[in-house]
């Protein structure tokens, strides 16, 4: 997949397959992941 589009000039941290601003929002959602309240499929 290719995206074009203006800079948002914000930070970008990333880790897997998560993408975030900051590093304690990825570590955040490795243990919201983690304790399994990323969604449930039905």
């Amino acid at each position: 997949m290719v995206l074009a589009g203006r800079p948002l000039q914000e930070p970008i941290a990333h880790y897997g397959p998560f993408v975030m601003n900051t590093v304690g929002e990825i570590e955040q959602a490795l243990l919201d992941y983690q304790e399994g309240r990323m969604g449930h499929l039905p």
